[in-house]
């Protein structure tokens, strides 16, 4: 199902369709999927010199890719194993130097912008929850600090009365997604990429290699493909003959117009936030439906947010509602990304399942698929995080209240 283009951007420049002339046989590398981590894998291998062609069966960053927050925090979460807390410090870090890089190479803005985050607490035991976050991540290094309900309202003057205090971290930021994809996809275009539209429907194979993809109208040659299908990696399935368990998580978000000053911080209450961004309006959100691939908007969201919001900052009960927005995240079975070969099938890498940290992971996502499809040594761990680990089953991860938005 296509969608439309997020109204933030409908003055940002598109992406050319010279892909409608790639031609059978002409790429070192097929990337399926045009969110930001197909965009970022076809990035990153034209860097490395590579001829790539990129096909998408709607348009680039037209469903998560495009809709999400775009929130950015290096923290871990919860439950999560270590080699995990290095890819979170890197992708914050990779966001940084992109906005940079992209901007020189393209003139479109990522509107990366890095700001205090605020995790408030609004019960005692929301209270202790932070504290010990608060002792914990000081452990690994984060710059936390807990502030007394004047000094969190100091910074956040619309934050609730009924606040007990609240964590703090200036390692906080937030970007514009469909931004961030256009960016991308465009600088990989002026790296050579092709840009093809098309519904892939299967993979060309001899004997244990891959060859290539069929597409619903014909069939394209490479002897390297990545699979980069987010919330629709369970479709290949049949074609892997392994297991990909990653389907979607459906999130929901409300922009808002205020009356009054816009928030000046990112502000988080247990798996909701708030934010300003740079269209002036607060972006609130989230849900977590898991309801098949419905991307349509609901009542019962919206409602469930305005709730959430109105307790973290009681003023934003008389913001305007301008839009609401739904999209579909790639969840994995057991909460983590899904990075690496595909036993069996030589050429083939599979990268997805970002969850709610998909705007977060997906440019590194998109690198490190880049270093594995073309042989190289990759440059963050994989462990966790390969395909093969779901061969015998997977046991989902506890997740916490205190969820890390995207």
């Amino acid at each position: 199902m296509s969608r439309p283009r997020p109204a933030t951007a409908v003055n940002a420049p598109r992406p050319t369709r010279r892909a409608a002339l790639a031609t059978e046989g002409t790429a070192d590398v097929i990337v399926v999927g045009g969110g930001i981590v197909g965009c970022a894998a076809a990035y990153f291998l034209a860097r490395q010199g590579a001829r790539v062609t990129l096909v998408e069966r709607d348009s680039l960053g037209s469903h998560a890719s495009g809709f999400a927050l775009g929130g950015l925090t290096p923290f871990p979460g919860h439950n999560k194993p270590p080699e995990y807390l290095a890819w979170t410090r890197e992708a914050f870090r990779l966001h940084a130097t992109l906005a940079e890089e992209l901007k020189n190479e393209t003139g479109v803005a990522t509107s990366f912008q890095q700001r205090d985050g605020l995790w408030i607490a609004l019960s005692p035991q929301d209270r202790d929850d932070l504290c010990g976050i608060i002792s914990h991540y000081r452990q690994l290094g984060f710059a936390v600090d807990w502030l007394e309900p004047q000094e969190a309202t100091a910074r956040e003057p619309l934050l609730s009365p009924a606040l007990l205090g609240a964590m703090v971290s200036p390692e906080t930021a937030v970007v514009e997604p469909y931004r961030l994809v256009l960016a991308v996809a465009q600088a990989a275009e002026k790296r050579g990429v092709q840009v093809r539209h098309g519904e892939v429907a299967g993979l060309e194979r001899q004997g244990g290699r891959v060859t290539g993809v069929t597409l619903r109208h014909g069939t394209l040659s490479a002897p390297r493909v990545v699979l980069a299908l987010g919330p629709w990696s369970e479709e290949a399935n049949g074609w892997l003959g392994s297991p990909i368990p990653v389907g979607p998580l459906k999130g929901q978000i409300l922009r808002l117009r205020l009356p009054g000053k816009p928030l000046t911080c990112y502000v988080s209450w247990h798996a909701s936030y708030a934010a300003t961004k740079e269209d002036g309006l607060v972006w609130a959100g989230s849900t977590e439906e898991e309801v098949g691939y419905d991307e349509q908007p609901t009542v019962a969201a919206r409602n469930a947010i305005l709730h959430d919001l109105v307790q973290m900052a009681p003023a934003l009960a008389e913001a305007q509602l301008v839009r609401q927005t739904a999209c579909l995240r790639p969840l994995s079975a057991d909460g983590l990304p899904v990075l690496g070969p595909v036993p069996g099938i030589e050429g083939l890498v599979v990268a997805t399942g970002g969850g709610r940290r998909g705007i977060l992971l997906g440019p590194l996502l998109g690198r490190v698929a880049a270093e594995l499809v073309q042989g190289r040594t990759p440059s963050m761990p994989l462990g966790p995080f390969l395909p093969a680990r779901f061969a015998h089953g997977v046991q989902p991860t506890p997740r916490s209240a205190w969820e890390w938005n995207a």
